[in-house]
Order: C-alpha cells, then structure tokens, then sequence
C-alpha cells in the first residue's frame, strides 16, 4: 500500500500484519497487529520510520520502526459529531505529521513527535481524500461538497476553491 525508492510496505490482511520490504537487500520485516484489526488502509513514511495503517473501529496502529514501538491512536479528541473511519493515511513530506481523510465530516491531522490531533471540518457532508503539498505547508480536501478545500498546515485557517461544477474525487499537488 505504500513505497519508496527504497522500501515498500504491504498489508498482509489473513496476518493482519504490515510487510516491509527493503528493496535493495530484499530484507523483509513484519510489523504484526496483535489483537487490532487492520482495515485496508495505510502508508509509509518518507523517511521510512513510521508505518501506519487504519483499524476496522475508527483508529490507526502506528508503528515507530527507529524505537521499535507501537502504539494504538484515538483520532476522536471529543468531538460530538465525530463518527468515521480512517479513509487513507498520508504522511507529510518531512515525516512529522500524518494526514487522515475521515469517512465523515473530518480529516485528522497527528503530530508523529507530541502525539496531538487536530480535527478539520472542511466539508458539509463528508470528506474523500485530503493531501499534504510538497513542501507540507498546505493540506487540500475534497469530499461531498462541490470545491477544493485547502488549508494552512500548521494552523486553522482554510480557503475553499470555487467554480467547480462537479464532484471531486481526488486532490493531489
């Protein structure tokens, strides 16, 4: 589900488990789930340290491959109207941050470093896909409105693109 130059990740859904491959070695590693349920979602970072992949019950399994760890993330901080789960995880181009379109209303953003979420609401209905730009400054979404969303990374402010007369079902930069 995700690659690199170097490595690619690939969930193994009968293990529920992640495969890493080191494309140059052909080393293999399995990161296993335990008792979580993986959903068919997820992602490698950049930098290769973070693997990440959604979970049937509306969290994501992140792994630390540098410390060896992992842990189980609440995407929900309390919010009353928060109900989905994780549509794809995208990791921000420094590895610092990973982006998650919810199945609802929202897209979550995590700090990989403090382990803060922040939830944007950026459309009526619900979101499809979000990505970080390439420098990582900027987060655009679609979903079930007509427009383009796009928000200041590291900060709340968000400007909707207009003009649109169709449904948008991808965003890339």
């Amino acid at each position: 589900f995700a690659w690199d130059e170097r490595q690619i990740a690939c969930l193994a859904e009968e293990e529920n488990a992640i495969h890493v491959h080191d494309l140059r070695s052909g080393e293999r590693v399995v990161l296993d789930a335990g008792d979580v349920q993986l959903a068919q979602n997820g992602s490698l970072s950049a930098d290769g340290r973070w693997v990440a992949a959604g979970t049937a019950d509306s969290q994501v399994m992140l792994w630390d491959r540098k410390a060896g760890s992992s842990r189980l993330i609440d995407l929900n901080p309390g919010a009353a109207d928060f109900d989905g789960k994780p549509r794809e995880l995208r990791f921000s181009p420094n590895s610092a941050h990973m982006l998650v379109p919810m199945a609802q209303l929202y897209v979550a953003t995590y700090d990989l470093q403090t382990g803060t979420t922040r939830l944007l609401r950026p459309h009526a209905s619900y979101t499809r896909r979000a990505n970080f730009s390439p420098d990582g400054d900027l987060i655009a979404s679609v979903g079930g409105d007509i427009g383009v969303h796009l928000w200041d990374a590291t900060h709340e402010s968000a400007r909707r693109l207009t003009g649109a007369q169709a449904l948008m079902i991808d965003v890339q930069f």
